[in-house]
């Protein structure tokens, strides 16, 4: 009471008179360290994209400015047009992912081997068409026994198996009975 009286500030005000410096200074330096933060992110802004990902971490910028850089980064990466390379480098890029020295791996070529041999035994076993020189009658046996006599005309051409010596086998087709082999002189035949 004695301080009221002779006009001297008590202890409570003298510790709120303190706090309020010491909150006036803290504003001040908050103030100051926003401007600073603020001139350094505009500095930063005006930095290629490139450059300013080496300062997603500066001290100097509040965690406000640094959000703010984060998205400029964002915006001006998000909004550039994407690079196409040319054809050739593509077509290279395509051949290492799919690693293309795998495709001669000692599996891959016994594949390549198999299915060679496979096709060569198909060709080989396949007719070809050949015709004949002149009309002939051939004697033939059907299913049931009975024996004809089949005219092959030069009218048309016949599917050649095989020629072994004087004879060439020709494959004919019969309905019903399906495919028939029958032997003729090879000299009849002419080669494709």
């Amino acid at each position: 009471m004695a301080g009221w009286v002779t006009g001297m500030p008590t202890a409570k005000q003298q510790m709120e008179a303190k706090y309020a410096e010491a909150a006036e200074r803290f504003a001040r330096v908050l103030h100051a360290v926003e401007r600073s933060s603020q001139a350094r992110l505009n500095k930063l802004l005006q930095l290629l994209p490139s450059e300013r990902i080496a300062h997603f971490a500066d001290p100097l910028l509040t965690r406000a400015d640094a959000l703010r850089l984060t998205r400029s980064l964002r915006t001006d990466l998000s909004s550039r047009r994407h690079y196409r390379a040319p054809l050739a480098a593509r077509v290279n890029a395509i051949f290492k992912r799919i690693q293309i020295g795998r495709l001669f791996s000692s599996t891959t070529l016994l594949f390549l081997t198999m299915a060679s041999i496979y096709s060569f035994i198909a060709w080989h076993n396949t007719a070809h068409l050949a015709a004949i020189a002149r009309p002939i009658d051939i004697p033939f046996v059907y299913p049931d026994g009975s024996t004809r006599k089949l005219r092959m005309g030069t009218d048309k051409p016949w599917q050649l198996l095989r020629i072994r010596g004087n004879h060439a086998a020709l494959r004919l087709w019969f309905p019903g009975q399906g495919y028939q082999e029958i032997e003729v002189p090879s000299e009849i035949i002419i080669r494709p």
